[in-house]
């Protein structure tokens, strides 16, 4: 009988185990509240309105068939630039002590290490500061708030070996999602998990048994055949 739940378990859990040809990156984060001056969330603000920014807020969010050019190998240590080769996204709306995971999904097709930073708001200003992107902003001291908000820099590198000419520099397709956790469970993942328990539970409590003694009965049949012979 134990064999028969385990053959059956099996059954009903083999469609999640499918493997699907994609790579995945993933960050986790837990949110804290920082105190910000109100001119660095202005200057943040005004340079995601800008260059246009995604902003991800859970419980889920996803921004599909982002493009992304790669760094040649070893370059991202020391280069500067943004553009093309370097993509930012706000994350707003983040609760406090809650859980968050941003992931980014790509082809296998494609050799690459995406490199996924989150930051606070005000390291994103000194970043955009010392690259001369963003303004030097007035200082006012008492002018402060609270936030959760965050800022995730996402960049790539190249990691294959082509011998087609500027390989290297294609562009590259992703999709990026961000998604609160819950007891390290994915948000879309929650239901899949309450309905694959639901069914686990009515096929052991319910068809099982029953299923058991048919073939118990079946058993005790053949037995009496046999003796009858």
């Amino acid at each position: 009988m134990n064999r028969f739940f385990y053959y059956l378990i099996l059954i009903i859990i083999a469609p999640l185990l499918s493997v699907v040809e994609a790579n995945i990156e993933k960050e986790t984060l837990t949110s804290t509240s920082d105190v910000v001056p109100v001119n660095i969330i202005n200057g943040i603000e005004e340079w995601a309105k800008k260059h246009a920014l995604v902003t991800l807020r859970p419980p889920y969010a996803i921004q599909r068939y982002e493009m992304i050019v790669p760094f040649p190998n070893a370059e991202i240590s020391s280069v500067l630039q943004s553009g093309d080769k370097e993509r930012w996204y706000i994350l707003d709306e983040l609760d406090q002590r809650h859980t968050y995971e941003a992931r980014i999904s790509y082809a296998a097709s494609s050799p690459t290490e995406f490199v996924m930073d989150i930051l606070g708001i005000e390291e994103t200003a000194a970043i955009l500061k010392e690259r001369g992107v963003l303004e030097e902003l007035a200082d006012h001291k008492d002018a402060k708030v609270n936030t959760t908000r965050r800022v995730l820099r996402v960049r790539a590198i190249y990691a294959g070996v082509s011998i087609v000419p500027g390989r290297e520099s294609q562009a590259i397709k992703y999709n990026i999602v961000l998604e609160t956790l819950t007891y390290g469970i994915p948000y879309v993942a929650i239901k899949l998990v309450i309905v694959l328990v639901a069914i686990i539970g009515v096929s052991l409590f319910l068809i099982v048994p029953s299923v058991w003694k048919v073939l118990q009965t079946i058993r005790e049949l053949e037995e009496v055949n046999q003796k009858l012979e």
